[in-house]
């Protein structure tokens, strides 16, 4: 399970987790969800079921941060998530394309980004 805020404008990118189903709920902002090539704009209380192997991408379409708690049916993608992330209130470093594509290969078993 984890807590994640995406900012006004920012998405997560198109994605999907080969071993394991995903729920999301949106806890507060508004955005747009599209799944498995489906649209749908979520609000605060939506929750979206994510079976594996499906593809999913979400994007903040409002003006504060989208936040949303996710909960995952198998451990080891929050060891992908501490390595991309900073503890709160550390400024984030970008990674670099190198970097990330570094990082997303150690965890291709619990997360396939479809580009880098």
């Amino acid at each position: 399970m984890m807590m994640s805020d995406i900012a006004p404008g920012q998405s997560i990118p198109p994605h999907s987790h080969p071993h394991s189903d995903e729920i999301l709920f949106v806890h507060e902002g508004v955005g747009l969800a599209v799944l498995d090539g489906k649209e749908a704009v979520v609000r605060p209380g939506a929750t979206i079921y994510m079976p594996r192997n499906t593809s999913v991408r979400l994007r903040n379409t409002g003006t504060t941060p989208l936040r949303l708690i996710a909960i995952f049916s198998q451990p080891g993608y929050e060891n992908y998530m501490r390595e991309i992330s900073v503890p709160e209130g550390v400024a984030a470093r970008p990674l670099t394309v190198e970097e990330l594509t570094g990082i997303r290969a150690r965890y291709h078993g619990q997360v396939m980004y479809e580009h880098p």
